[in-house]
């Protein structure tokens, strides 16, 4: 099976402990046409942000015609057509944005003889009772104070803006960055690293990121049970470019 690596760096140019004012501000998210991205670019609009975003090529119904139903799209929804592996291709796109959600990643599939590039099961009936997913993990340098990159399992229930519930087990490379700034009741430490280890994390939030949330055992949400390693804990065993591999596999059980 081929596998590839990828990572979502969230970049705030400005304080990261200011929140973003809403309608009138532009917001960039690279790789709009993702998953993830468009996900976001829904929120964004949904939000009043005027949202200047990537895709490889805008002339492909297949990576734009979801964006562009999206409400808010045609008055605040800008689609830029720009590419991770050109350099500079990104310099005019995140001019004057208050914020950038650089999502976008290469992909490549030079694996021989491999017998699946995806795998999906679809079972029967309503009742799910958890996931599980392998990540590779990496240990991409942060340079920022306002910086961050992480890989993760994103299990999600109901909708963004109102009853979102959310649980995102993976790892994460932070430094010095001030997380908590948009839940102020949240009872953790505002600093939480100080470093540019890659660190096992798991987050989650039952009201869609507004008061509660957390991503280690600084607050009530976790009981530790196992003494293996905790959550906030470094990971040692990191992947290498044309190297050695390493993964973790994480599993969400209810």
């Amino acid at each position: 099976m081929a596998r590839s690596s990828h990572w979502i760096s969230m970049v705030f140019p400005r304080s990261p402990c200011r929140r973003l004012g809403g309608a009138g501000q532009v917001v960039c998210v690279t790789g709009a046409s993702g998953y993830i991205a468009s996900w976001l670019v829904k929120f964004l609009l949904e939000r009043g942000y005027t949202v200047k975003a990537t895709v490889r090529d805008t002339n492909d119904p297949e990576k734009v015609d979801l964006l562009l139903s999206l409400d808010g799209a045609k008055e605040r929804l800008h689609l830029i057509k720009a590419n991770l592996l050109e350099e500079g291709s990104f310099d005019s796109v995140v001019e004057g944005c208050h914020v950038v959600f650089h999502a976008a990643s290469p992909f490549f599939n030079d694996a021989k003889d491999s017998q699946h590039l995806a795998c999906h099961s679809l079972y029967g009936g309503d009742k799910y009772y958890g996931a599980k997913a392998t990540i590779n993990v990496w240990n991409p340098k942060v340079q920022q104070p306002n910086e961050f990159s992480m890989s993760q399992m994103w299990i999600l229930a109901g909708s963004f803006g109102k009853d979102l519930n959310s649980i995102e087990p993976g790892w994460q490379v932070l430094l010095n960055f001030f997380l908590y700034c948009h839940l102020p009741s949240a009872n953790v430490s505002r600093q939480l690293y100080g470093d540019n280890n890659t660190r096992l994390f798991t987050y989650w939030t039952s009201d869609a990121y507004k008061a509660i949330g957390c991503y280690n055992l600084l607050c009530s949400g976790f009981i530790q049970i196992n003494s293996d390693i905790a959550l906030g804990a470094s990971i040692s065993l990191l992947s290498k470019y044309s190297s050695s591999q390493y993964h973790i596999s994480i599993q969400v059980w209810k």
